[in-house]
């Protein structure tokens, strides 16, 4: 009876608990591959942009997309949502730097809104006579759930705190030598030309010892690398080795100990056995007087036979009533969801048709306001002309002359008509210019623009019709 029941609640339950996370998984993939986020922001040294920077988009170890950023420094891409990026800023010369950016966000959260991240990132010169590189990324941006941005990961940063003191340093050192280089071309110009001998500047084969001294540091730092790293691999190999061993042997014991168990149970039910057989055979040894009370014991376990039967009927006709009861339930969930879904269908049925309702009553309002007002203007003309005609006819009946008393006619500015602007041709056109305006609704006053109830591009339709 209990494995009945698991197969009925396996059809009745499982079965349709697995539709739906398939049909949330597909809607969830549908809506992911719909929108974008959006990467935009500049790369700066010295306070200005830095042109001619690489930007390098990894996802895993396969290579996304590649960008070189213009004079202004600034550079835009979108990635899609769900996956993790390795964002690699470098140029010829210049200290690469490397940023990790988890798109992963809720699939509910993609609908309400565009993403967007927004940093700037600095880049400066490789010291002299020697290469650095680091590996590790400066930064983490991760989705925050409780601001609803993306925003930089606070754990990590205080993690790689010792990497950032040794970035500060270095662009310290790079600053420092900037600053000497530009004073010694100074003083080399205000001394003339007899300062560039060979007694000022390192020699050529100098340099080259110092970049192979460099080049040797490197080496012998990798290679102490590797043997670290090799190191750690075989402790780490040991401490699993060490581990699988407990793991067996504690096996090992166990299964001892469950056999030594096994084996005393079994000599216990021996001695049992042996014990009842030598009682029963006492039994059967008494005297006639004994056979009463032999025969009330019987029927005394007969009886407890049929209690014991009659208690397994009612629990098996409980566990069926269960059952059913489970089933009754799973039919009633069923019926509730359909109705529940059908109430939301007309309710979308009908907001849309109250939207088309609204759009045609606008519409119509729109177009009686139009004839009123071109109505209004035809009257406007019509009184306007009987007016002249009634002067003109008072003038011939008075006999006055038709000389005018001003060079114009003066009209009452109700009855003017504005002057439309004339065809312009493209030839006549000598310069034009689109201009974008990115809105950071990030600021306070440009928060409503991403109000999910009353979208910008419907406040910008209002305006119009209004």
């Amino acid at each position: 009876m209990f494995f009945y029941n698991m197969r009925f609640l396996k059809n009745s339950f499982i079965l349709p608990n697995i539709f739906l996370v398939i049909f949330f998984l597909l809607l969830s993939n549908h809506a992911t591959a719909q929108k974008k986020m959006l990467i935009y922001g500049k790369v700066k040294e010295n306070n200005s942009g830095l042109s001619g920077a690489v930007i390098t988009v990894k996802k895993g170890s396969q290579k996304v997309r590649s960008s070189t950023t213009p004079n202004s420094g600034k550079f835009e891409f979108e990635l899609d949502y769900g996956q993790e990026y390795i964002i690699t800023f470098s140029k010829r010369g210049y200290v690469a730097k490397n940023i990790s950016l988890s798109a992963k966000i809720p699939p509910e959260k993609i609908e309400e809104t565009d993403k967007e991240f927004n940093f700037q990132v600095i880049l400066f010169k490789q010291p002299k006579n020697e290469i650095v590189a680091f590996d590790q990324p400066v930064a983490k941006v991760t989705y925050n759930e409780i601001s609803d941005y993306f925003d930089y990961d606070l754990d990590y940063t205080r993690s790689i705190q010792s990497l950032l003191e040794e970035i500060k340093e270095v662009q310290k050192r790079v600053e420092k030598e900037a600053k000497e280089e530009a004073k010694t071309q100074t003083g080399t110009s205000s001394g003339g030309g007899s300062t560039t001998t060979g007694q000022d500047r390192k020699t050529r084969e100098e340099i080259e010892a110092e970049w192979a001294k460099v080049r040797e540091e490197e080496k012998r730092k990798r290679e102490e690398e590797a043997i670290r790293k090799e190191e750690e691999r075989k402790a780490y190999e040991a401490a699993r080795k060490k581990a699988q061993d407990e793991a067996q042997k504690k096996a090992a014991d166990e299964t001892a100990r469950k056999e030594e168990e096994r084996r005393r149970a079994e000599e216990a039910r021996k001695v049992a056995q042996e014990e009842t057989k030598r009682r029963i055979a006492e039994e059967a040894a008494k005297k006639e007087a004994q056979s009463k009370v032999l025969e009330g014991a019987r029927k005394q376990s007969e009886e407890e036979a049929r209690i014991k039967a009659q208690e397994e009927a009612e629990r098996a006709k409980a566990m069926e009533d269960a059952r059913k009861k489970a089933r009754d339930e799973a039919l009633e969930r069923t019926t509730e969801e359909a109705a529940r879904r059908e109430a939301e269908r007309k309710t979308v049925e009908e907001a849309r048709e109250r939207a088309q309702e609204e759009a045609r009553r606008r519409a119509s309002e729109k177009l009686i306001n139009q004839e009123e007002r071109r109505r209004s203007v035809e009257e406007s003309r019509k009184r306007a002309l009987e007016e002249a005609k009634r002067r003109a006819a008072a003038r011939t009946q008075s006999g006055a002359s038709d000389v005018r008393d001003r060079a114009y006619d003066r009209i009452h500015y109700k009855q003017r008509k504005v002057i439309p602007y004339p065809y312009l041709r493209e030839a006549d056109v000598f310069w034009e210019k689109r201009v974008w305006r990115v809105i950071d609704v990030k600021e306070k006053m440009n928060i409503p623009f991403k109000y999910p109830r009353l979208p910008f591009v419907k406040i910008l339709l209002d305006a119009a019709e209004s």
